[in-house]
């Protein structure tokens, strides 16, 4: 079954009679069509789905239409003011994206008639949650050229070499290896500064001895990988072996623990405790990991805060990190497959600093 006729099902069973889903990359999962610009599936119960599109995109979206009618919007009017029409005529209660529809358009599209709007989030992020065996292939895809990448930046690492050198360099390897895009901003980042998890790339100049963050990832077919690795200009010194190492045993403890209905939380606290055994836990100062698919960040998140159980399929990172201000930083970050028996860890890189 498809995916537009497995959401059709699952909207069916709930009593939805309306759905309208607005953001691109929900679009794309359920009809397979990327929009290029603005676009919305709606959903009614007397006339099934519309894929409300463009002129532009018109053409190419025909070619992905099945269980689903291509409707174009006219050139008169932009595609919000099409979309207005269309739902003035839905007297009825409808769900939508809460999370990705702009309060704008909200006021736009729901200002008649005191019609209900519900939220329809958690219907899709549930279905995307778990992966099928396409997606875990494209996401194998995209892990591979990232890994690829990683190993040029190691290579390019040296004193005297700017981070965002480093970054290019990256990127590069990723796109000629068959990389779509980027996943996100590529984070090579040296030093002190290493301490902080999400700094940017600059012109900073690497100095023997410091620690770099290499964090990058690419897309490919739409979906992302998200890889991290810490290495060292020159040789690593005692103290920062000894944290590599403690970060890479928290990652293990944690991997280890991950299987179908173990809570999230449980998974996070375990690499956190065994931090905290070793006195370092006050320097981990984000959550475990994280959901990946068509977007870096997706369910399920791998926090403390979240006590829901991971599913059978989903693909998540596990990334420790020991960040100590004028010291520098460790993260290593690596890409696993939730499977019924051990955990498959897609991410075939080595662990040393």
């Amino acid at each position: 079954m498809n995916r537009i006729s497995r959401f059709k099902r699952i909207i069916e069973e709930k009593g939805i009679k309306n759905f309208l889903v607005s953001s691109p990359i929900s679009i794309y999962y359920l009809t397979g069509f990327p929009p290029t610009t603005e676009a919305y599936l709606l959903y009614t119960e007397n006339d099934g789905f519309e894929l409300h599109v463009t002129e532009i995109d018109y053409l190419e979206a025909k070619n992905f239409e099945k269980n689903f009618t291509v409707i174009k919007s006219p050139l008169e009017l932009t595609i919000s003011d099409h979309m207005k029409r269309r739902l003035e005529k839905i007297k009825e209660e409808i769900f939508l994206e809460y999370s990705h529809l702009s309060h704008f358009l909200f006021n736009k599209f729901f200002n008649y008639n005191n019609v209900k709007c519900e939220n329809g989030d958690g219907l899709i992020t549930s279905m995307r949650e778990v992966k099928d065996a396409s997606e875990i292939e494209k996401i194998t895809k995209a892990v591979k050229i990232t890994e690829k990448g990683i190993l040029t930046a190691q290579k390019n690492i040296c004193e005297g070499k700017a981070e965002l050198e480093i970054a290019a360099e990256t990127e590069y390897e990723m796109r000629r290896n068959g990389a779509e895009w980027f996943a996100f901003e590529s984070l090579i980042v040296a030093g002190v500064r290493s301490a902080n998890p999400h700094a940017k790339s600059t012109m900073n100049k690497l100095n023997k001895g410091d620690l770099v963050i290499v964090d990058i990832g690419c897309r490919y077919e739409g979906y992302c990988a998200d890889i991290t690795r810490t290495f060292t200009v020159g040789e690593a010194d005692t103290r920062q072996r000894e944290l590599y190492n403690l970060v890479r045993e928290a990652q293990e403890h944690a991997i280890e623990k991950i299987k179908p209905g173990v809570k999230a939380s449980y998974i996070d606290l375990t690499a956190r405790e065994y931090l905290r055994e070793k006195g370092y836990d006050k320097y981990f100062i984000h959550t475990l990991g994280h959901g990946l698919g068509l977007e870096t960040h997706e369910a399920p998140s791998i926090s403390f805060r979240n006590n829901s159980d991971i599913k059978q399929g989903s693909v998540v990172t596990i990334e420790p990190g020991v960040y100590i201000p004028g010291w520098g930083g460790i993260r290593i970050e690596d890409i696993i497959v939730v499977d019924e028996g051990k955990p498959r860890v897609l991410t075939n890189l080595p662990k040393a600093i």
